[in-house]
């Protein structure tokens, strides 16, 4: 259950980072707004400087997730650009 929600989050956002040219969400910025809400521990820790390295680890790793997607998860990359070719064919017709 949580592999297919993170396949779908991480189909969504490459959507959105391939279209950064129009909305400026390119994979950092998305990384940088979602990853302390898709990453993050059970207990924050309380010193500061900890959790904002914990926190830069989080947007790394959501970053790599949409920079990367085609390759962890190649099955619904294909299927993604499989879709995009579908909608251009409509735009065209």
């Amino acid at each position: 259950m949580r592999l297919m929600w993170a396949i779908r989050r991480s189909m969504l956002l490459k959507r959105i980072s391939d279209n950064s040219s129009v909305n400026n969400m390119t994979a950092t910025n998305l990384a940088t707004c979602l990853a302390p809400v898709m990453v993050r521990r059970q207990e924050q820790p309380t010193d500061v400087s900890k959790f904002l390295e914990e926190s830069k680890k989080g947007v790394k790793l959501v970053e790599a997730l949409v920079n990367q997607f085609h390759i962890i998860f190649p099955v619904c990359a294909a299927d993604l650009r499989e879709r995009e070719r579908e909608r251009e064919r409509e735009r065209a017709s």
